[in-house]
């Protein structure tokens, strides 16, 4: 229970320093966020039991419930109210994840579903999320731009994996796996007097002069960490 609560710590954390500075690509305004995490952080500084990881949907955590009417439509799409009504990786990766923390299972189940079908093509197994998804010039709907953005996928692959160890489904943690294995061959590169480094998604970051531009803000430790015990051989801890 400590070690699971100090993760749960950790994770909370960054979600709070990555949102509150205006990351981009973010689906979520800042004020949203606060009245999401800080019930759940001052539960935690005071020792009152938070949203239970992996349990029962809590009545506890009403703003949960907020944030599934305003912005999660009921096929699991996340969306972004503030630009045009789109669609991001990130945003159904953090709703995974949260959907997770309060153990909503059904939600889960809709917005991996949602992501699997419109942003990867049917098959996450083989193909990592397109970041974009929304109305195309000659208004149809689709995705926007194919390149992946690598935060989300390690949140959805870490979301799957603990999933999968949580509610006791090989099916989501063989997803995560797959999805860690891929954001390994597509999105870290060795570079030459610095190491291994986690690329913000897999085209456009690797320029013809043979520099990398890499951007720290996509960069969750705390999930590299688990990571790195999921798949010892893999560079995720060189990587930190």
């Amino acid at each position: 229970m400590i070690r699971r609560k100090m993760r749960i710590s950790q994770i909370t954390a960054t979600f709070r320093e990555r949102f509150m500075t205006g990351k981009r690509h973010s689906y979520m305004t800042r004020p949203l966020l606060t009245l999401l995490l800080v019930p759940w952080i001052a539960g935690i500084l005071l020792g009152e039991p938070g949203p239970a990881l992996g349990t029962s949907p809590s009545p506890s955590w009403p703003l949960w419930d907020h944030f599934r009417h305003h912005f999660l439509q009921s096929d699991g799409r996340v969306i972004d109210r503030t630009d045009k009504d789109r669609s991001t990786s990130e945003g159904e990766a953090y709703t995974l994840y949260f959907s997770l923390v309060s153990g909503d299972r059904e939600t889960f189940q809709k917005v991996l579903e949602w992501t699997r079908n419109n942003l990867a093509g049917g098959d996450l197994d083989r193909h990592l999320p397109a970041w974009i998804w929304g109305k195309r010039p000659d208004g149809s709907w689709g995705i926007l731009d194919v390149n992946p953005a690598s935060d989300a996928d390690c949140w959805m692959a870490y979301s799957l994996i603990e999933a999968g160890r949580i509610w006791k489904n090989p099916g989501y943690a063989s997803q995560g796996r797959h999805l860690l294995s891929m954001i390994e061959k597509n999105e870290t590169a060795f570079l030459p007097g610095y190491g291994w480094a986690l690329l913000p998604g897999p085209w456009g970051f690797r320029l013809p002069d043979g520099t990398v531009r890499l951007n720290p803000s996509y960069l969750p430790p705390e999930i590299l960490l688990d990571f790195d015990a999921v798949s010892p051989r893999s560079p995720w801890k060189q990587i930190l």
